[in-house]
């Protein structure tokens, strides 16, 4: 996820305390999370031309494509479907949301369009979102290592084995065919079917249990499946309501889809008569959370161009805490979607051995640190990897893992279990006899004790033989980053944090941890900021730095060293992401605990990231009105995250840069085009004497004095041309000194 650099008048809240002991109560009172509108993975992607889909004319000029059709969705490295296989990209190829699929990555079905939004006809009545178009598909004949043509005759499907398609073509009658049968020695009815595994949104549990994960279908939400015919007419041949019992309830919980997937709960918080106690799901791994369709393609179905597609009907809630269209819709997820030929009927199993989760993250506590930070006790002593065989029959499999990072490279040969993997269906994911992480556990003492900065990839493998049908998900891929910033998230939101407390005059804190073993100097604070559609006119919160804590590990709460406000409606724009602000000078910490977070006196919804996927929740504390510090339990991570540097890091003060920006009249400067290839100009009627260029990270990448600017109009050939083709696609920061004062500029490099 890209951030984005402040626009407005910086301010920091730092806090130095000493003295009082707070008592931690074990409550979440006052914590709100809410589900999400937008899709921030989506929209950012959409800004980003190299990982959107070929053009509509490309799109036509594509053969029609054969059997065996499969897709499980396992490629990640888009979040959009694969446009050799779809024709739309409409729906969201994830990991994140779903609970155990048959294999890593699915499609996901909810109420935002490509773009990540919510679509615009979207209402609490029900409207069709979104759809996921096959390519056309040749069902008339069969290419394989023996071509032949597939005969249609009294809805019977059949092979010819001796006639080939060309002679078959030119037979157009009932008793022409009838002819042709009569020289076949033997037909036999071989039947197609699509099939798919499926799963309805929203997760286990409430939002306090780790298991919640998006928004569970509404009453009269619906998945269907379709198959066009020959008229171009599609046809319902499937639909959710038509396949599973739900409980009577206004969402169609995944509870109601798979109540043995859960055995019991555990109590995570005590009781207190303010806040009920917390249970968690304890989750039956061995169940199946996903449920496999199998749908027969009819004999009028089985011709040159046949497509079949999926679409979602949504409906957005009308009620509870949220005005409406401030969710994004119940969700959907489907996986491993075929289209196959099945000779002694329909199989429902495959010769597939799949990783089905991204994995544990390799750091313990954090998704990225310092590198000076670094010790190797962060590293975890084995990464447990989640795979199964969906065979009904046992598998030999050999694993594998290569680590490649900034000057590194540590590749393991092989590891040759000589002990078959046993089917999921009846023994369910890995077992103890198979001892996968012998190499894994070498890698603490091989990792380099002072690694570069960069990000290191962790690189999984199954070799499970030539017959595995689908390769791309014998592969995971983990990555950690050495930066200048602690992360405990994976940079994507699944859902918006914020506090909120009883009264007319609230005093809402919110702190989140961080251990520093060495000496080092905070330089900037980064807040992933979701939308809000609420009024922020005038409304302000505080970051703030607390350098200590007390006996119980809480921040120290009294001296206050500066308080200023940032003003929520300056912060809040149409961008998505980190916004960053930056110290006016460096902050010298000492070896030991710090905290970052915010401080409000008021109720509104911050709307702060919150990823449900990597747990913070022993670092994340809140503080309502003049109660004590109390520890958070839920399982997540607000999206926060300090940076570290030197005073060269901090890009240069944008104190007056909306004054600027209102004396001289944006008009009378133009920076275009943006986005841009690699090239931009600057054209301006004031002087611009320097030109300064930062990444998002605040390092300085280019510095340029300029001759003589000053354009009579901005008609005039007179510009600055700025090259930054030799840098990566992202957002970058343009600071130009000009005769009247500091202006910037975000500028986005396709």
């Amino acid at each position: 996820m890209k951030a984005f650099v402040s626009k407005i008048k910086p301010c920091l809240f730092v806090v130095l305390m000493v003295g009082l002991t707070q008592h931690v109560f074990a409550q979440n009172s006052g914590v709100v999370l809410r589900q999400l509108d937008v899709n921030p993975t989506l929209i950012n992607a959409a800004q980003q031309p190299n990982i959107l889909r070929v053009s509509p004319l490309q799109d036509a000029e594509r053969p029609a494509l054969h059997l065996p059709f499969f897709d499980d969705f396992s490629d990640l490295r888009s979040p959009f479907p694969n446009d050799s296989l779809w024709e739309d990209n409409l729906v969201f190829i994830n990991a994140s949301f779903p609970l155990f699929p048959p294999t890593i990555g699915v499609a996901t079905f909810d109420a935002l369009d490509a773009s990540g939004r919510l679509y615009a006809h979207a209402g609490s009545y029900t409207f069709p979102a979104d759809t996921l178009t096959s390519r056309s598909i040749r069902l008339d004949s069969v290419f394989d290592e023996n071509p032949r043509c597939l005969i249609i005759f009294d809805s019977i499907w059949r092979f010819d084995t001796v006639w080939n398609y060309d002679t078959l073509l030119s037979i157009d009658t009932v008793a022409g065919i009838d002819t042709v049968l009569s020289r076949i020695d033997t037909i036999v009815p071989y039947p197609i079917f699509v099939s798919f595994y499926f799963q309805p949104g929203g997760g286990f549990g409430s939002e306090w249990s780790g298991m919640l994960r998006g928004r569970a279908p509404r009453t009269d939400d619906l998945l269907i499946l379709e198959f066009r015919d020959d008229t171009a007419g599609w046809h319902a041949v499937w639909s959710s309501d038509s396949s599973i019992y739900w409980a009577h309830s206004t969402l169609r919980t995944l509870e109601s889809f798979c109540p043995l997937c859960v055995t019991d709960s555990v109590l995570v918080t005590p009781a207190t008569e303010t806040d009920p106690a917390v249970f968690r799901p304890i989750l039956d791994q061995e169940k199946e959370f996903f449920r496999q369709v199998a749908i027969p393609v009819p004999a009028k179905f089985l011709y040159s161009e046949f497509q079949f597609r999926f679409r979602n009907l949504s409906s957005l809630d009308p009620t509870g805490n949220r005005p409406l269209g401030r969710d994004g819709g119940g969700q959907w997820h489907i996986d491993y979607v075929r289209l196959d030929i099945h000779p002694d009927g329909f199989r429902d199993f495959s010769t597939d051995i799949a990783f089905v989760h991204p994995g544990e993250r390799v750091l313990r506590e954090f998704q990225a640190m310092p590198a000076n930070q670094f010790l190797i006790s962060d590293l975890v002593d084995s990464i447990p990897i989640l795979f199964r065989n969906l065979d009904i029959t046992f598998h030999h499999v050999e694993y594998s893992f290569q680590v490649e990072g900034p000057n590194f490279l540590w590749p393991t040969t092989a590891l040759s279990t000589n002990t078959q993997v046993r089917p999921f269906r009846t023994d369910g994911f890995n077992y103890d006899d198979i001892d996968l992480y012998l190499h894994q556990r070498l890698f603490p003492s091989f990792f380099p004790n002072s690694p570069d900065s960069g990000t290191f990839v962790f690189q999984h493998v199954l070799n499970s033989g030539p017959m595995d049908i689908g390769r791309s998900n014998d592969t995971m891929v983990q990555t950690f980053h050495f930066g200048n910033y602690f992360a405990y998230d994976d940079g994507t939101p699944e859902l918006g944090f914020g506090l909120s407390a009883q009264g007319d005059n609230p005093f809402i804190q919110f702190a989140l941890q961080f251990p520093l073993r060495t000496a080092d100097s905070l330089v900037g604070i980064q807040i992933w900021l979701n939308h809000s559609h609420e009024t922020t006119s005038h409304t302000s919160f505080n970051l703030a730095v607390w350098t200590a804590t007390d006996a119980n590990g809480m921040p120290l709460q009294n001296s206050v060293i500066e308080k200023e406000s940032l003003l929520l409606e300056e912060v809040y724009g149409d961008t998505i992401g980190f916004f960053t602000y930056w110290l006016e000078a460096p902050l010298a910490l000492n070896p030991g605990d710090f905290f970052i977070g915010f401080q409000q006196r008021n109720n509104f919804f911050l709307n702060v990231g919150f990823d449900v996927n990597n747990n913070a929740e022993n670092r994340m504390f809140r503080r309502i009105n003049a109660d004590v510090w109390g520890q958070i339990y839920m399982f997540g991570a607000v999206m926060m995250r300090p940076i570290f540097g030197t005073s060269a890091t901090i890009p240069p003060p944008s104190t007056n840069i909306r004054d600027d920006i209102e004396t001289h009249n944006c008009a009378s400067l133009r920076v275009f085009p943006n986005p841009s290839e690699g090239i931009v100009f600057v054209e301006s009627e004031i002087l611009v004497n320097r030109y300064e260029l930062f990444d998002m990270n605040g390092r300085r990448l280019l510095s340029q004095r300029v001759e003589t600017l000053h354009a009579t109009s901005l008609q005039d050939d007179n510009t600055i041309t700025i090259d930054m083709s030799h840098l990566p696609s992202g957002v970058y920061v343009l600071v130009l000194h000009t005769e009247n004062g500091i202006v910037t500029k975000q500028i986005i490099r396709r």
